[in-house]
């Protein structure tokens, strides 16, 4: 069974992989102007829209239309239990960042909490599910960001790394949290979804 991939660009949403769920739009070619166009065209509405790509449609190949970044990031909880959360050009987020050459996923994950929220003592306690978005910044980019839920011990002296664009930071109980309603990106909107669900 091919693995099924779900790319967020906005509010929209990409299904490759073999996914059953209903589509607004369907395509069938991977051709880059039929790619590009419907980004484009997509850039233009403020609906939602879900778009299903063919069966026969790889992600490698997908993947090769694009500027491709990979990143890592964490789900951070603090021994109150509680999920750490960055608020970032407007949206609330959870910290991430690119990595540097020759550090591994976990390693760039890590770094990346650290500078961002002045937290440490982490650990890595699960690797969560990947999450894809689109963007477009000079050219169209497909960023894939890993994600691992983390436990820090050394959190109370956290704050924003304000230079990265962080204007604050909050510890909430996920139960405190609704992600269907959290101003958020819905890359990190499915990934808190991953995380109630666990907890329930």
């Amino acid at each position: 069974m091919a693995q099924k991939y779900r790319i967020f660009f906005g509010e929209h949403l990409f299904l490759l992989g073999g996914h059953t769920n209903r589509a607004d739009l369907e395509i069938n070619r991977l051709k880059p102007d039929i790619i590009y166009g419907t980004l484009e065209m997509l850039r233009t509405l403020s609906n939602p829209l879900t778009i299903k790509l063919h069966e026969d449609i790889h992600f490698d190949q997908f993947r090769e239309l694009f500027k491709y970044i990979v990143a890592a990031g964490g789900a951070v909880f603090n021994p109150k239990d509680e999920l750490l959360l960055i608020h970032r050009f407007g949206y609330w987020d959870l910290p991430k960042g690119k990595l540097e050459k020759r550090e591994s996923l976990q390693e760039g994950a890590i770094r990346e909490v650290e500078e961002e929220c002045n937290v440490f003592g982490l650990t890595i306690e699960e690797e969560l599910t990947p999450t894809f978005h689109i963007f477009h910044k000079k050219r169209w980019s497909l960023k894939k960001s890993y994600w691992y839920r983390m436990h820090c011990e050394i959190w109370e002296k956290a704050k924003p790394q304000k230079e990265e664009g962080i204007d604050r930071i909050a510890w909430k109980k996920l139960d405190q949290i609704n992600p269907s309603e959290l101003h958020t990106y819905p890359a990190i909107r499915s990934l808190l979804h991953q995380l109630v669900l666990q907890e329930e």
